[in-house]
């Protein structure tokens, strides 16, 4: 399965070119849509590949109310940390079609999501209404589906919490209003064929309505999809205060794509009104089994620390305990190839799928009141796609764990098991059937099988029942690198911040947090704030900043200084100008830890001074490599006759020699397309021998001009990257932008190879 991770930037993606490579004009298109979904059976995949897809991430809220909650930062933070690739958009007729406010809201969302197709995710519009759909709503969608058919960043949420007004209203109307299916015709009216989602009942949460034979109905109130659209997702939002949740909402992800429109815990065991439910300590991990394992999709509630129950405790995007925290975690596992992780499929076995309490999905439904009890049955999962099983949790029916002995976990490419199939596990003790109310405690097992599977299950011991009532795979082993933060914010008197005495609380809010501070205009060389961030990777960071500014009041060259790797960096910048957006400090190299900083302060300032925010965003490096082939390829071009060898330690697959002849005539240029103005490191690789010159030239052409010739020894060094230089080029791809030249004017054999260009600075 595959989970779209984008880049965090238009430019920061590698770029690689050989003989074996597409063309250029495909290979450098560094920005392009996320690809286009539709759905197929109970699954979304990517409509080109039916390469199944994974949807998670956050609800942007706000806009419902024409509040704009940081939502741009919010994009940039949630995709590059959070690793979210989904983001629900709630949006109000009302606004929309304001006569003053409307332009400005559509242009609003518009770059919301032009945004989001820069980051490669997802947005689902939400008409965040209630109850029943009605012809305003069909008003709307009529004019959204227009303004965004076709677009394979936006997917068309129909309605938010449909509630209270029964099945057949909810599917087709009434006098009022077109129902859910009206809604959905008139989204593919306008020829849009985006993928729409649909809310179930009780407040969006409850589908059972939606299944085969709901009211004697074949198919139940299901939507009849039209052949040219993209497909139907079912939406339902999940609190600790709904029940039955595998009976109103996992059963109809057998049959249908589900996503989790909200989904979240408050935190305690009380809410709003709400009549007392589990705590998240127990309810949080359970559910994230149960989603995880059932392979749904999610958004959870919500991405801000004003609407709860919420995701965030502040605006430098620190994540809440009981909730934040755990949801950022699972979708960095996702991530991350090696993070250890549930994985999930459909439930497959003998039995009646859909009976909760005894069919083979019984141990799949988050609940330990249930258990699979089938004589000679299995259980199990059908993964979409090989993986390899890295873990294996099990929970015993109570009291009965001793009647699992000798019952096996297998793997298997073959849907019934009748061919290949391999025994991950078998249960050799008596697992642990002690439970507290309806928790029970985990038998973990690890699996040193290095086998991929489709199909996992669980058989009971051979004329012996079941016995089992939960149980987890995981793949995944947590021995990668880990998901790092791409985007970090530290916020006046938030974790990595050092304020000073001597700074004061503005009177009103500022753009992070409940704050924003001012030196006074006073004690003039005494304040500082120090922003230092935990960085996991070394590399390059862009630092930006943000301020309240004032045309009058504040100073016209505040100093921020910046700690890097090379040193330290002063930008002074103007206060007057600029208040509340972010503004570049510029792009630096830092290394890993805590050595690097930004220090703000009022030294040598004659007017007012504020500070609100820094923020730093990891800059995937710019890495173009040219790798001569047999003949011309884009951007590389040759004159004279070459040779190919393979040895010795070529990069790629050949290198290429001037046969010691005709000197001085043949030559190899490199002209890379350079995707954005700034200095390069340039590196060029070669295969040594001692046959080869002592002082082959490299001539580098760039911003500046053309560098006079360096010449090296091809003698030694070969099969590594060896620097010229570091220069200045200008975006494009032309000689006059930049290029590497490669004469055979030497006393021995010319070898030419391979040349790579790195971005290290602005």
């Amino acid at each position: 399965m595959m989970r779209w991770e984008s880049l965090r930037r238009s430019l920061a993606r590698k770029v690689r070119w050989s003989a074996l490579t597409v063309t250029l004009a495909a290979a450098t298109q560094l920005q392009a849509d996320p690809p286009e979904l539709k759905t197929l059976g109970n699954q979304i995949v990517v409509k080109a590949t039916n390469e199944r897809v994974r949807l998670a991430g956050v609800n942007l809220s706000g806009l419902e109310d024409n509040i704009d909650r940081n939502f741009m930062n919010s994009l940039d933070v949630a995709t590059g940390t959070w690793k979210a690739n989904v983001f629900r958009l709630a949006v109000k007729n009302s606004y929309w079609f304001h006569s003053t406010i409307g332009p400005g809201y559509k242009a609003k969302v518009d770059a919301l999501i032009e945004r989001a197709r820069q980051l490669n995710v997802y947005i689902i519009l939400d008409l965040h209404n209630y109850e029943k759909a009605r012809t305003a709503d069909a008003t709307f969608w009529t004019d959204a589906a227009n303004r965004y058919k076709n677009n394979p960043v936006v997917l068309f949420g129909l309605l938010n919490e449909p509630h209270g007004t029964g099945w057949e209203i909810w599917r087709n109307g009434d006098s009022e209003g077109p129902g859910m299916q009206g809604l959905l015709n008139a989204v593919r009216a306008t020829g849009a064929n985006n993928i729409v989602l649909a809310g179930g009942g009780e407040w969006g949460y409850n589908l059972s309505g939606i299944m085969p034979g709901f009211n004697g109905l074949t198919n139940g109130y299901a939507l009849t999809e039209t052949t040219s659209g993209n497909g139907i997702v079912y939406d339902s939002h999940v609190y600790p205060w709904k029940s039955n949740i595998q009976l109103n909402v996992g059963n109809a992800s057998f049959l249908y794509p589900v996503l989790l429109g909200e989904f979240a815990h408050p935190g305690g065991t009380t809410f709003s009104g709400q009549s007392s439910f589990e705590s998240d300590v127990t309810w949080v991990p359970r559910m994230m089994d149960w989603v995880n394992t059932n392979n749904l999709h999610w958004t959870g509630w919500n991405f801000s620390n004003g609407s709860h129950p919420a995701m965030l405790v502040d605006w430098s995007y620190q994540p809440t305990s009981y909730w934040g925290e755990i949801a950022r975690a699972h979708m960095q596992s996702y991530a991350d190839p090696a993070a250890q992780r549930v994985v999930g499929g459909t439930p497959i076995g003998i039995g009646d799928l859909f009976n909760v309490s005894q069919g083979p999905a019984a141990p799949f439904n988050n609940s330990n009141t249930y258990y699979y009890h089938v004589l000679n049955g299995w259980s199990g999962l059908d993964l979409g796609a090989p993986k390899r099983i890295t873990q294996i949790k099990y929970m015993p029916r109570k009291d009965n764990g001793h009647l699992m002995i000798g019952g096996v976990f297998q793997g298997s490419n073959s849907a019934d098991f009748s061919s290949g199939v391999v025994t991950l596990h078998t249960v050799s003790t008596e697992p642990v059937d002690t439970f507290v109310g309806n928790t029970g405690t985990y038998t973990t097992m690890p699996v040193t099988d290095t086998g991929t599977y489709r199909y996992v299950r669980y058989q009971g011991p051979a004329g012996g029942y079941s016995n089992i009532a939960s149980m987890l795979f995981f793949t995944g082993d947590d021995s990668g690198p880990g998901v790092n933060d791409n985007v970090i914010i530290i916020d006046n008197s938030g974790t990595g911040s050092i304020v000073s005495t001597g700074w004061a609380d503005a009177n009103d809010s500022g753009f992070h947090g409940s704050r924003w501070v001012s030196d006074g205009n006073s004690g003039k060389g005494t304040k500082s704030i120090r922003y230092t961030p935990t960085l996991m990777q070394a590399g390059q960071y862009e630092v930006f900043t943000i301020w309240s500014a004032h045309p009058t009041s504040r100073d016209l060259a505040v100093p921020y200084t910046i700690t890097h790797a090379g040193g330290s960096t002063t930008v002074p910048k103007n206060q007057r100008e600029n208040g509340g957006t972010w503004q570049s400090l510029g792009t630096y190299t830092f290394n890993a830890g805590t050595t690097g900083n930004v220090l703000v302060s009022n030294t040598g300032t004659t007017s007012w001074v504020t500070a609100d925010a820094v923020k730093f965003v990891y800059q995937t490096p710019v890495e173009i490599i040219m790798d001569k082939a047999s003949a011309d390829t884009p951007g590389i071009t040759s004159y004279g006759g070459w040779a190919a060898t393979t040895t010795p330690t070529p990069y790629g697959t050949h290198s290429y020699h001037d046969g010691d002849s005709a000197k001085g005539t043949k030559w190899v240029r490199f002209t890379p397309p350079i995707p954005s103005s700034g200095q390069y490191a340039v590196y060029v690789w070669w295969t040594s021998h001692l046959n080869r010159a002592t002082n082959t030239p490299f001539t580098v052409s760039h911003a500046g001009g053309t560098a006079p010739a360096i010449r090296l020894s091809q003698e030694t060094g070969g099969g590594q990257w060896q620097l010229l230089g570091t220069y200045t080029f200008n975006a494009g791809s032309s000689t006059t932008n930049g290029s590497v030249l490669i004469t055979n004017d030497a006393n021995e054999y010319v070898v030419v190879d391979a040349v790579r260009f790195l971005k290290v600075g602005n």
